[in-house]
């Protein structure tokens, strides 16, 4: 199985939480960002930056951790931070659920562990000094760490 069909199967999950736009939800798409603050939340499925493959068993293991970056429109900072709380909490539900969702819907897929590697951080206009301009953003980076059985 290739890494783009588990990103795939993450990315049709969080399709389904309600409140999420689905064309905001992007595999690798940076541009998501640059759209209209209506399609906000932005939920940014990247590749893979860390993963580990196992060849010393009889069937193959693999590793991946999947960054998924939450991107919330600033409004001011209590709101914008609360709205992040909101919506990392539905992914994370999503994701506890009974079922193939913990699976990201992939026969020989486990999802092991959701955390963040960030701190909520704010996102800037481009050009700009924090002390000059309010974030349009508040984003933070989730990685899904994913074991494949082969």
């Amino acid at each position: 199985m290739s890494e783009q069909t588990i990103a795939e199967g993450i990315q049709g999950i969080l399709q389904e939480i309600s409140g999420i736009n689905d064309s905001s939800i992007t595999l690798s798409d940076w541009a998501v960002q640059d759209g209209s603050f209506d399609n906000a939340p932005f939920i940014r499925i990247d590749v893979a930056e860390a993963f580990s493959a196992r060849q010393d068993n009889m069937a193959t293991e693999t590793e991946w951790e999947i960054p998924v970056t939450i991107l919330i429109n600033f409004e001011d900072w209590d709101t914008s931070h609360l709205e992040l709380r909101n919506v990392r909490q539905s992914i994370i539900d999503k994701f506890n659920e009974q079922g193939t969702n913990r699976a990201a819907g992939l026969d020989q897929v486990d999802i092991v562990e959701i955390r963040s590697t960030t701190d909520i951080e704010p996102v800037l206009p481009e050009y700009q000094e924090f002390e000059d301009a309010d974030p349009i953003f508040l984003a933070q980076v989730l990685i899904f760490e994913v074991m494949e059985h082969g």
